[in-house]
């Protein structure tokens, strides 16, 4: 799914469950204003063995609500390059990240509150902030293991 520069578009409720793929493009491109609101993504399979698969891509304005994220293997959850990036009351639970769960560079703003992170296995970061402003990260983190830092 592709979301243009002038786009507007919300996911609401959907279930997105047991897709597996080794293509490297994410499965949401969104260079315009995506959201995604009480969603659940679960038993997805999205790796490469080079690595960078990711299962969102944005270099717009970014919102996820109310979503949960679960017993998923992918490289990257969400790299976000520019805009704003609000992830708020959702859960992510028992995935396995091979790179990095959240990427955040060159962000105008990015805050991630009331959320949980819980039980997943990652070989890299939990949330990489690079060259970035206004950054709030307010949210619950229990039993992940990792490589990397938050």
């Amino acid at each position: 799914m592709t979301v243009s520069e002038d786009s507007d578009v919300t996911l609401e409720d959907i279930v997105l469950t047991g897709f597996n793929s080794k293509n490297k493009d994410a499965v949401i491109l969104n260079k315009g204003n995506f959201t995604f609101d009480g969603c659940t993504v679960t038993k997805y399979n999205w790796v490469r063995d080079a690595g960078g698969s990711r299962f969102i891509d944005s270099e717009g304005n970014l919102n996820i609500i109310d979503s949960e994220f679960y017993d998923n293997v992918i490289s990257i959850l969400i790299d976000a390059t520019g805009g704003e990036v609000i992830i708020n009351g959702s859960e992510f639970e028992n995935n396995t990240i091979k790179s990095g769960f959240i990427i955040l560079h060159s962000l105008n703003s990015a805050k991630i509150i009331s959320s949980v992170f819980a039980e997943n296995r990652l070989s890299g970061d939990i949330i990489n902030v690079r060259y970035s402003t206004d950054v709030l990260i307010s949210s619950a983190f229990y039993n992940n293991t990792q490589g990397g830092t938050v």
